[in-house]
C-alpha cells in the first residue's frame, strides 16, 4: 500500500534517510545469512523507522506523535518509537524471512533496555513491552546497536 505524505513530511523523511544512510552502512552479507537492519528515531514531535532487508529493500515509515505520546519524556517517546516501528514493519521483517535483525537507535536507555529485556524507568517499560514481546516472538536473532546521529558513531 502506498500512503500520501504531506510534502512537508517528505521534506524531513527524505532528510532523515540520507543521514541514517550517510552515518551508517549495512555490510553485504553472505547468501546464507538473511540479515535485516532496522533504524529507528524519534523526536518530540513524531518518530521515523527504516528498514534495510537482506533482499536490499528499503522500506520506511513514521508519522506524528498524537496527543496520547505528549509526554515530553524523549526515552519514552524512543521506546514508543521501537513499537510502532515494529508494529508497522513486522508485516516486512516476516515475509522477509529475516533471520537475524539488528536495531540501530540513537537513545542509549532504549538500547540498554532492549538489550536486557526490560527498562529501569516503568514509563519506559511501558512503551516497550509490545515491542519486547515482539521481538521475543519473531524468530531470528536480535541485535541492539547505539547510534549517535550527531557523531555518526556506532556502538
Amino acid at each position: 500500500d502506498n500512503i500520501d505524505v504531506p510534502p512537508a513530511v517528505k521534506v524531513q523523511l527524505t532528510q532523515w534517510c540520507q543521514e541514517a544512510h550517510g552515518t551508517y552502512s549495512v555490510p553485504a552479507q553472505p547468501h546464507d545469512t538473511r540479515k535485516s537492519t532496522l533504524f529507528v528515531d524519534a523526536s518530540l514531535q513524531g518518530w521515523g523507522a527504516v528498514l534495510v532487508t537482506h533482499r536490499q529493500q528499503l522500506f520506511c515509515v513514521g508519522e506524528r506523535w498524537d496527543a496520547h505520546h505528549e509526554s515530553g519524556d524523549i526515552n519514552e517517546l524512543e521506546g514508543a518509537a521501537v513499537r510502532e516501528a515494529l508494529q508497522a514493519l513486522g508485516p516486512a521483517l516476516q515475509d522477509s524471512e529475516t533471520t537475524d535483525l539488528a536495531i540501530v537507535v540513537d537513545n542509549t536507555s532504549v538500547a540498554a533496555a532492549i538489550r536486557r529485556g526490560k527498562a529501569d524507568a516503568e514509563r519506559l517499560n511501558v512503551a516497550l513491552a509490545p515491542a519486547l514481546e515482539q521481538l521475543r516472538r519473531m524468530r531470528c536473532i536480535v541485535t541492539i546497536g547505539y547510534e549517535s546521529l550527531r557523531r555518526g558513531t556506532v556502538t
